[in-house]
C-alpha cells in the first residue's frame, strides 16, 4: 500500500491499494513533491511514476520493467 499523508494533520490524503504485486523496495519524491517514484520488489522489477495529486488517476502514470 501507498499513501500520501498530510504531514501537519497526521491524515492520509491518496492511497494506492497494490502499487506492485510484491510491494514496494523504494520510494522517492520529486523536487516539487508532484510526483512519487516507486521500485518494485517483484521480478522483473518495476519502476513507477505517481502523480499523487490526480485524484483522477487510480494508477502511475508511467511504468517501465527492467
Amino acid at each position: 500500500m501507498l499513501i500520501a499523508w498530510d504531514s501537519y494533520s497526521g491524515i492520509p490524503v491518496r492511497m494506492f491499494l497494490n502499487p506492485h504485486p510484491n510491494g514496494v523496495l523504494k520510494m522517492d519524491l520529486s523536487e516539487g513533491d508532484e510526483y512519487i517514484a516507486t521500485l518494485g520488489a517483484d521480478d522483473p522489477q518495476t519502476i513507477s511514476i505517481w502523480d499523487w495529486t490526480d485524484e483522477s488517476r487510480d494508477g502511475p502514470i508511467a511504468s517501465l520493467k527492467l
